[in-house]
């Protein structure tokens, strides 16, 4: 007759397996995690550069979104007025890295769509992965990550 239940070696390994995935499994998750919230980060930052174009065609007066490097965050700003129309803070762990071809960190949209300047802005999270935007001369913006 066989003995039922099961033994504590049987419970050990079980155990031991279900351990050694779960230490497999944290730090993929965690590195998925960032590279996620940094996407996230840059759809959003276009979506809002969209958001001022559209804003700037619409009321037919200049808007611009201003970039705060310092203190992670941004602005939509209508130019005439100078009245903050929206204001971002990047979530922690991304942070405006670079900006280039952007006089004042900022980017001007005419009452056409069209940018003042041309340029870029990459964003980078605590593991130094890179998504950047780049705005061309029709007012395009684009993500590469």
């Amino acid at each position: 007759m066989k003995p039922k239940g099961i033994s504590l070696v049987e419970i050990t390994v079980v155990l031991a397996i279900i351990t050694l995935l779960t230490v497999i499994a944290i730090p993929l998750f965690n590195n998925y995690q960032k590279s996620a919230k940094l996407k996230s980060e840059a759809r959003v930052l276009a979506a809002n550069l969209r958001l001022a174009q559209q804003l700037a065609i619409t009321e037919q007066v200049i808007y611009r979104l201003k970039l705060f490097p310092e203190t992670r965050n941004y602005k939509i700003i209508k130019s005439p007025t100078e009245e903050i129309v929206k204001s971002v803070t990047l979530a922690s762990g991304v942070r405006i890295n670079e900006i280039d071809g952007l006089t004042d960190n900022q980017v001007q949209f005419t009452t056409t769509g069209g940018v003042i300047e041309t340029g870029q802005i990459a964003l980078t999270n605590t593991r130094h992965q890179t998504s950047t935007i780049q705005i061309k001369p029709s007012g395009y913006v684009q993500i590469n990550e």
